[in-house]
Order: structure tokens, then sequence, then C-alpha cells
């Protein structure tokens, strides 16, 4: 089909209307760009861009944290902040980042992560935007940060993937958790701080004839800042013969196995 040829007067008139699209409604403004056509970005949308994507914004002391726009922040000295607890009045002493989402009808999510540690919280306010409602209260993530990972009894010193102390000497971790296997297969998990992890299991033999339970128990420590070992494995069995109700005890070979040393963030 033969394009359509337009008058010199239809042409002029097309143009214009063009041009007015192009830079919007009497040449003061341009047209935004919507869901449907490609136009020029609002300033409002360009920083939030930018905020998103290049640089969060710097806010200003004492700032609310549940009182902010939607938008991605960087400061200290927030109220309401979740470790100023058991007053959120005062204000932070650290550099925190802090995300802001809004959805519907007051609904919003609001995410902390402190600069210096890590640590991070999370935040829901439902319908209607009361801060109270949602989650209601500060809910705190963990992490785990894997120090070392084998299967040994550890019964000399073995080198961490990272220091469990910051360099002002203060735990870099709230809590040490160690994943353990026994020689008889037993599974678990214990928790402890860089003071010592305490490892503790029971095992109860196979034979249902035969009364004859295994007491475990190991302690992880820290020699220095960067090791650790097992500084005591033991194995203490009780057991009885089939034909014979008197107990017997014995001391035997440590049965832990350390699989793996993590720090809890």
């Amino acid at each position: 089909m033969a394009k359509e040829k337009l008058s010199v007067d239809k042409a002029v008139i097309a143009m214009g209307g063009k041009l007015k699209e192009h830079i919007g409604s009497n040449g003061n403004s341009h047209l935004p760009v919507t869901e449907d056509a490609p136009g020029f970005v609002p300033v409002e949308m360009y920083k939030q861009h930018q905020q998103l994507f290049q640089h969060r914004i710097r806010t200003a002391a004492k700032t609310d944290i549940l009182k902010l726009k939607p938008g991605y922040y960087e400061g200290s000295q927030f109220i309401n902040h979740p470790a100023s607890n058991p007053k959120p009045d005062t204000p932070t002493t650290w550099i925190s980042y802090v995300d802001v989402i809004d959805g519907e009808d007051g609904r919003r999510e609001i995410k902390i992560m402190d600069s210096f540690s890590g640590l991070s919280w999370k935040r829901t306010i439902h319908t209607g935007g009361n801060p109270e409602s949602g989650s209601g209260a500060w809910i705190q993530y963990y992490g785990l940060v894997t120090l070392w990972n084998g299967y040994s009894k550890l019964t000399k010193a073995i080198d961490l993937s990272s220091d469990v102390h910051n360099s002002d000497g203060t735990n870099k971790y709230r809590n040490i958790m160690v994943q353990y296997m026994t020689d008889t297969r037993q599974t678990g998990l214990a928790l402890g701080t860089v003071n010592g992890v305490l490892i503790n299991h029971i095992n109860l033999n196979d034979n249902a004839k035969i009364t004859a339970p295994d007491l475990y128990e190991a302690e992880l420590t820290f020699p220095t800042s960067t090791t650790a070992k097992l500084s005591r494995n033991k194995r203490i069995n009780l057991y009885t013969h089939e034909n014979d109700k008197t107990a017997y005890i014995q001391a035997m070979a440590g049965a832990i196995n350390v699989q793996k040393i993590m720090g809890v963030m």
C-alpha cells in the first residue's frame, strides 16, 4: 500500500503534534516516561534511581526510622533502631543502612543492616499504617559464617578462616555454633561462645536386651583468636551383661568429631 502523501499544511500540523509529544505541553516541560510510552525521567524518579543503584540518601541526626518515606538510606543517630531497646528514643552512634518499601493501604516493609557488624533486622507494618501492626516489633536475622569445615576430633589446634575477635578485642560473633558427628553416627549442633562450646550427647545400645548407654562430652576452645581445638573429648560407657543385672562403667576414647565451626552473627 502506498503511503499517503500529505499536503504542506497537514505535514506541518503532524510535525507540530510530534514536537509536542517530545517536549511536552506548551514547550515548557518534557513528557514523563510511563508504562506505555518512552519519555523523560522526572526529577523524583531520577532521585529514586540514584539512591537505589548509585548512592543512598544520607539522613539527618535523630531521624525516626518508622517515619521515613519510601527509599534507601544511610546514616547514624537513628531513633527507633532495634538495637536501641529498651530505649528506642536514644539515638544510635553507628552507621546503618535502612530500606523502606511501601505497599497498598499503608502496608510497609522496613529493613535495617548495621554497617560495622552486619547485624540485620526487618519489620512489617500492616494495613492502615499503624507501626504496632504487622510484625509489631523488629525481627532479627541470624547469619552463619563458616570458620572451619572438615571432620576431626581436633586433638591439635586448627586454623580458622577468620579472627573471632574484632580489632578492639571485642567478640566478633554473638555465638559460636559447632556441628558434630559421633563415632556411632549421631549428629547435632552445639551452641556456645568464644569462651568455649560444650558438646554433650547420649547414645543407647541398639541391643534391647543389653543396657549400655554411652555418655559423650567434648569442649571446643580457642587457644588463640584464630585457632580452635577440642580441649577434652570424653566417652563414658555404662553397661550390663545379658544375664547379669550388675552395672559396670568404663572410660573410653572420645567419640565426638567436629564437622563445622561457625560464627553466629
